[in-house]
């Protein structure tokens, strides 16, 4: 009986990682289209922008416009930052979510932050922004950090190296978070739909880097399956 539950975790761990390879290289090869696709536009909106971002525009209002606002708020990398602070200081996430989520926060903003002035996309024109920017547009940061850090937290939860009864609100939170805060970029005008799309992708392909990080490193004690 022992022997068939090991083979079986191998099995479950052999597929588990096979789809994780799978999406590593699909969120790459992603990004690398989204990328050509916005460089062969002269760095403009493509055609699926436009088609996508005049729908957001058009959704705006004084009720939801508020709320949108508020969304974004939580994939500013002083957001991520200091919520990754407040995991490592309390002492039951501190080492299976505070410090991974810490350097992939970490390592999310270092990534855009080489990558936007290497692709040097203009945002779209500033009459259409709800909020203030600084920077270029390609990948948006904030798509980029929301699925690495919220990303991160979402893995070690769904996987049980850090185990809560309130997993399944946990996770459902999580994802929400993720897509409401990409599409909330749209939304006040700052990015393009690529941009969103471009941030998503290179995201979930670090976070596949991470999982087998997590692998390596045996956070949980026991192989992930």
């Amino acid at each position: 009986m022992k022997n068939l539950q090991n083979k079986t975790t191998s099995l479950n761990y052999d597929v588990s990682r096979k789809i994780r390879v799978g999406l590593a290289f699909a969120g790459l090869i992603l990004f690398i289209f989204v990328a050509r696709q916005m460089m062969d536009a002269n760095r403009g909106p493509t055609a699926f922008d436009d088609a996508i971002r005049f729908k957001f525009y058009n959704m705006r209002s004084d009720t939801l416009t508020p709320v949108v606002k508020a969304v974004t708020y939580f994939g500013n990398w002083q957001t991520t930052i200091f919520i990754a602070v407040l995991l490592i200081l309390c002492k039951k996430t501190r080492m299976k979510i505070g410090i991974p989520t810490a350097i992939m926060a970490i390592i999310s903003v270092t990534m855009y932050t080489v990558l936007k002035p290497i692709f040097n996309r203009p945002r779209p024109d500033s009459a259409l922004w709800l909020v203030v920017q600084h920077d270029a547009s390609f990948p948006s940061g904030h798509s980029l950090n929301c699925l690495v850090f919220y990303g991160t937290i979402f893995y070690l939860v769904f996987t049980g190296v850090y185990r809560t009864k309130y997993r399944t609100p946990i996770l459902v939170l999580l994802a929400i978070l993720i897509f409401s805060i990409g599409i909330s970029r749209v939304y006040l005008g700052v990015h393009y739909p690529t941009d969103i799309i471009g941030g998503w992708s290179l995201g979930i392909f670090l976070l596949m880097l991470f999982s087998f990080w997590v692998d390596k490193s045996n956070v949980s004690g026991t192989r992930i399956e």
